[in-house]
């Protein structure tokens, strides 16, 4: 599944996808290949995405947002904290995000490539951020 067209490729180098279920993890991964992204990791849970944070520095993680061990907002936190990049994955209505984590660019599942890559741009051309206190 190849996305033509693209006005510029994207210059990522690693990609970590955060989903517990693995049809989806795959597809990603193929889809994030697909858009030129050298390397992609993959973890089903939140320590183990964790260790492969640990082992290997990413240029941004695609977060599911309800895993099978609780919502990931903890390990999002996180990620803000570190400006590490990221976008969330998510089946359940956009709407329903947290409200500290409006700013964050959010692919609601089904998805194609192209909004993938969208996402994947506006998530990694700037540092992320929370929505202000005053927007909660």
């Amino acid at each position: 599944m190849s996305f033509e067209g693209n006005p510029t490729p994207l210059y990522l180098k690693t990609v970590l996808v955060v989903d517990d279920e693995p049809l989806i993890a795959m597809m990603l991964e193929d889809m994030l290949a697909d858009l030129g992204v050298q390397q992609v990791r993959l973890a089903s849970d939140l320590s183990a995405a964790r260790r492969l944070l640990d082992e290997t520095p990413v240029d941004c993680v695609i977060l599911d947002v309800r895993l099978r061990e609780g919502e990931s907002y903890f390990f999002a936190d996180f990620l803000v904290g570190q400006s590490i990049p990221l976008l969330f994955s998510t089946g359940i209505d956009p709407d329903g995000i947290a409200a500290r984590f409006r700013n964050v660019p959010t692919l609601a599942k089904p998805f194609g490539e192209a909004e993938l890559r969208s996402a994947l741009l506006q998530a990694t051309a700037r540092k992320p951020s929370l929505a202000n206190e005053s927007e909660r």
